[in-house]
């Protein structure tokens, strides 16, 4: 557990070094994707506030991600795709 809480607070790099290079995103920014934006998670931000603040939903953000296998392990300064309804 105590792991866990330290890897939460670490930054891609580091992030890469601990656990083989998952960052809960894309450590690099990546290739577009049809109907979706590319968002970098700052330092605070959950999939819940990333979701509201785009009006989707956590559901849909995992699906568009499937490098995201945990809904609360997120790193700040990765890489999501959100999904825009367009």
């Amino acid at each position: 557990m105590e792991d866990m809480e330290m890897m939460k607070e670490l930054n891609p790099e580091e992030m890469s070094e601990v656990s083989g290079g998952k960052c809960g995103g894309y450590s690099k920014k990546p290739a577009t994707k049809k109907g979706c934006i590319i968002h970098r998670v700052v330092h605070g931000e959950t999939l819940t506030k990333i979701a509201t603040h785009y009006g989707t939903t956590v559901k849909k953000i995992m699906a568009v991600n499937p490098e995201l296998t945990d809904a609360s392990f997120i790193v700040s300064g990765c890489y999501i795709y959100v999904p825009t309804g367009k």
